[in-house]
């Protein structure tokens, strides 16, 4: 009876060993998040373009701005959503068009590994988890990636591109630092395509790391600032190789860099030149345009562009932000903010980009009249403004508010971007607007020259309130501001 037991023993042990050989589903021993079968600058399937070129036109024909929270797409995840800010939106673009083509990609540091910098993350890391299904895997890298990059590593994984027509097309990149903030605050978006006149048409996230719709904004909001030395703005494309070991393609052999320019014997346009782009916003613009555009872009179309770009910003970003922190304070018994609950419902930088489209505006208005002098054209200007500006209305607070009247309470500072207001102000969401009251549209607009016309560069002054918040339990940012605008003191616009 041992023996028999014995042997039963050893036949289990050697079957053990054999079977701990062999190997596993679960346990590859090489398991990429996907295979490198192409190479971004080969042919693409049944086309005349690359994979680098066809790229620009999934951008353009595939990409939409609820890539991120439909269901169906790769980078949706209904138990656990894809948090993105600015500069992980392109990441995230680029590497799903890299997972659906096998294409490589990499992500570097800027430590070196012998004479090539060290390679963070790659497509062809081993990342386990096969016995999941390939979406359930990309996600699982994209996570891994998107908690490492951000705008430096762009920087660093992009280079500067040549100003063309050929070159600053779909899928591009736009990285730019802000002029007053030059070490600290940065912005990106993907060029989602680029009009016969030029006109760049981007696709950015806009709100602070969160599952989120990306924003399709048809102006550039600032130009990037880029100094004669700085690589690290501007204009930018995906980068193969500077030595660095990416995908083993030199920057003489990829187009639209400054190396293929001087080696094929191209013209390379740089963005730095103070004399071809100037740092003023729509002069800028307009430069661009011209070496981009084939066509120049009609004035009324610019006007049009810039009132699209707001509409989405304060209807489709603004308003669901107002309206969602209102639901959610009431479920919470009007409770204050915390700081993570304030960061998410806030409004500070969606209103400084909003205030610098309204500025845009403005802007455009004044360049009617160049010389100051025509009040015909002038008033024109302001008349195809004002009739852009009825289109759109912020139908929560009531079909007849329309960008006239926001215009107007942004220029003299009134709109709230503080989520406890909800707490201390019985006339919210009206006061998230600016507003103290219902307003009585029977008396018109207010005259333009009640509001002060020197709007600060900055927008963190904005009034936000915590009077009745205890800033130990609340997140309260700055001192409270007690204006508001009462419904009473409007004047009939003359």
């Amino acid at each position: 009876m041992i023996k028999g037991t014995l042997l039963v023993v050893k036949n289990l042990v050697f079957l053990a060993v054999i079977f701990s050989t062999l190997p596993s589903a679960a346990q590859s021993p090489s398991a990429p998040v996907w295979s490198t079968d192409n190479s971004w600058l080969g042919s693409y399937p049944g086309t005349n373009e690359t994979y680098e070129q066809h790229y620009a036109k999934w951008i353009r024909e595939n990409v939409n701005k609820t890539i991120l929270t439909e269901p169906g797409s790769p980078l949706y995840d209904k138990n656990d959503p894809i948090k993105v800010d600015c500069a992980k939106s392109v990441y995230a673009l680029r590497m799903l068009y890299a997972y659906e083509n096998h294409l490589p990609f990499v992500v570097s540091s800027d430590e070196t590994l012998g004479e090539r910098p060290h390679i963070i993350y790659s497509n062809e890391k081993n990342i386990g988890h096969t016995n999941l299904d390939p979406d359930q895997r990309f996600r699982i890298f994209l996570r891994q990636v998107l908690g490492y990059i951000n705008t430096t590593t762009l920087a660093r994984d992009t280079f500067s591109l040549n100003i063309s027509p050929d070159y600053v097309t779909s899928g591009k990149i736009m990285l730019y630092y802000k002029k007053d903030d030059p070490s600290l605050t940065r912005h990106a978006h993907t060029v989602y395509s680029v009009s016969a006149s030029g006109v760049p048409t981007i696709l950015s996230a806009t709100i602070k790391l969160e599952a989120q719709n990306l924003t399709v904004m048809k102006r550039i909001l600032q130009p990037p600032y880029t100094g004669d030395d700085d690589g690290y703005r501007g204009w930018r494309l995906w980068g193969y190789d500077q030595q660095r070991g990416y995908y083993l393609i030199p920057l003489q052999e990829t187009p639209g860099t400054k190396e293929y320019a001087n080696t094929h014997g191209e013209v390379f346009t740089s963005q730095s030149d103070r004399t071809k782009f100037p740092r003023e916003i729509l002069k800028w613009s307009d430069s661009i345009s011209e070496f981009v555009g084939i066509t120049r872009q009609d004035p009324k179309q610019e006007l049009k562009d810039l009132t699209d770009s707001l509409c989405d910003k304060l209807t489709q970003q603004r308003e669901g932000l107002v309206e969602d922190a209102q639901k959610e304070f009431e479920k919470n018994n009007n409770q204050c903010a915390s700081e993570s609950q304030w960061d998410r419902l806030s409004t500070v930088s969606l209103d400084e980009k909003i205030w610098e489209l309204f500025q845009a505006v403005d802007a455009w208005v004044k360049e009617s009249d160049p010389e100051h002098d025509d009040l015909i054209s002038l008033n024109r200007a302001r008349h195809d403004r004002d009739e852009q500006f009825k289109i759109c209305t912020i139908n929560s607070i009531d079909k007849r508010f329309d960008l006239r009247w926001v215009r107007l309470l942004y220029k003299a500072r009134l709109p709230s971007a503080d989520p406890n207001d909800i707490v201390q102000n019985n006339s919210y969401p009206l006061r998230r607007w600016g507003l103290s009251g219902p307003v009585d549209f029977s008396k018109g607009l207010p005259a333009e020259d009640r509001f002060p016309e020197d709007w600060p560069a900055k927008y963190e002054d904005k009034v936000i309130s915590c009077s009745r918040c205890n800033p130990a339990k609340a997140f309260c940012p700055v001192e409270p501001s007690p204006n508001a605008l009462s419904s009473g003191e409007v004047t009939q616009e003359k």
